[in-house]
């Protein structure tokens, strides 16, 4: 999950920030956690308390307590409740409130009752590691030591931080926009798991490792490097085989789709990289498709891209015999007939336009990967949506709701007893499950096209595990 932080949550930066002092610095990531995760937790308060004072706002038989529940007015004047927030209509648990914080809090009654295990069972007979099927693990392996088939065996096998493949047995010297490419097959299957990416902590999926290094003295280089074949995890650190050195990680990228992934940056002279080709879970693994670009002084710029130029004198895929690259630098057969049946508007299945909407309208139904069967081209229109002010919402233009509604943050009226979930944020869980990382936005972008960012280039992006 990548989040861009919200107007809302910057404010609440802005007040955290002083109260920490002038003069005070955020160096390292820890600190940087530590501070989105105070920050995102008020803003989560905040918007929760909100919506709750949006609906209580004209109830006069509310005490304005949040642990006594909503209560409304009967028709004879008396008052009853009708919303206790802490009851999770669960009776395996104990509720309680804590009316400071505005949070409830549920604690098992009894761990080992079937109640409470009857969602799943951890698998575990046998198995001393490795995933138990139920979100956790059965076990964990000491230092110097590795995952196999549920077993822990000792580590040090060539593919792993011990013994890594060389991706490039010399270390990569490139003049300004010469190329480099490496391009192979492998096969994770007798693999040990011992490192588990930075940006999937639940797999326990078995990797390879592979090592480069560039020249001392030569210039930068910008590299581009996908794994596709399965649902791959791809992780670049730098200096030392560890998490704690990673300068990208990815799990789903576009290039190259089908659950590849993908990591592209910037290789300092002098440096040595390692690359973790690994899975999303622990069934995830097998034959794989490896391809790397070094370019000299220049980034390769695919994000998005599939086929088409890279802004480094090369391109960013090839769309192979029988197909075109579309203007959209995605590929399409050739020939390729444009299919506007119905569509006012949104893509044409060819890599062009069936059209723009104008005056403000937005176009619903832009995208053909909508079509509901294969070969169908699903219908589209341009309409018109009311502006909507998310942290001041306003509904039926500001007529407001009806006294059993409140007014969403979406500007839409919606019920007061609408069964919606709640939204919890563990600010220890929060630290150790963002990142940041240093992402270049080419201008085809997608984050570009959809205002995400604001202009093209190296851009710092707050990613959530």
């Amino acid at each position: 999950l990548d989040i861009w932080i919200p107007d809302q949550l910057c404010h609440n930066l802005k007040r955290i920030s002083s109260s920490i002092g002038q003069n005070q610095q955020l160096k390292t990531d820890t600190q940087i956690r530590d501070f989105i995760a105070r920050a995102t937790m008020r803003w989560t308060l905040v918007a929760i308390a909100s919506l709750f004072a949006s609906s209580r706002a004209t109830n006069k038989c509310d005490d304005d307590l949040f642990c006594n529940g909503v209560s409304v007015e009967l028709m004879n004047g008396e008052c009853t409740p009708i919303l206790d927030p802490c009851d999770d209509n669960d009776d395996s648990t104990e509720d309680s409130c804590d009316e400071k914080t505005k949070r409830c809090f549920h604690s098992l009654k009894d761990p080992d009752s079937p109640a409470c295990l009857q969602g799943c069972t951890p698998e575990c007979d046998g198995r001393e590691c490795g995933e138990d099927g139920c979100g956790g693990f059965c076990g964990q392996c000491g230092d110097g030591t590795g995952c196999k088939d549920g077993t822990c065996v000792v580590g040090g096998q060539e593919g792993s931080c011990a013994a890594p493949f060389d991706l490039e047995a010399d270390p990569i010297s490139l003049t300004a926009n010469e190329r480099l490419t490496v391009a192979f097959s492998g096969d994770t299957t007798d693999a040990v798991h011992i490192l588990t990416p930075s940006c999937n902590f639940l797999t326990a999926s078995p990797e390879f490792i592979y090592k480069f290094s560039v020249a001392p003295g030569s210039t930068e280089v910008g590299y581009d490097i996908r794994v596709s074949g399965y649902d791959t995890v791809l992780e670049i650190m730098e200096d030392e085989c560890a998490i704690a050195n990673t300068v990208g990680c990815a799990d789903d990228s576009t290039p190259p789709g089908n659950y590849g992934s993908r990591v592209s940056g910037t290789a300092r002279p002098g440096k040595t990289y390692f690359l973790m080709v690994d899975g999303f879970s622990s069934g995830d693994f097998g034959p794989f498709d490896f391809s790397a670009i070094f370019v000299g002084q220049c980034n390769p710029a695919c994000d998005g891209n599939f086929c088409g130029d890279d802004g480094c004198g090369g391109t960013c895929g090839d769309c192979g015999s029988g197909n075109q690259c579309g203007a959209d630098l995605r590929c399409y057969p050739d020939p390729c007939t444009p299919d506007c049946t119905d569509r006012a508007c949104g893509e044409d299945g060819c890599g062009g336009s069936c059209g723009t909407c104008e005056n403000g309208a937005l176009c619903v139904g832009s995208s053909i990967m909508d079509a509901d069967e294969e070969g169908t081209t699903p219908p589209s229109e341009c309409q018109v949506f009311e502006p909507c002010d998310h942290s001041a919402p306003k509904c039926n233009q500001g007529a407001g709701c009806a006294a059993n509604e409140f007014c969403g943050t979406d500007c839409i009226c919606r019920e007061d007893l609408l069964d919606v979930p709640d939204i919890v944020v563990l600010p220890e869980n929060l630290k150790e499950e963002m990142f940041i990382q240093d992402v270049f936005f080419p201008e085809t972008s997608c984050a570009l096209v959809e205002q995400c960012v604001d202009k093209p280039g190296m851009r710092s992006l707050l990613r959530f595990t």
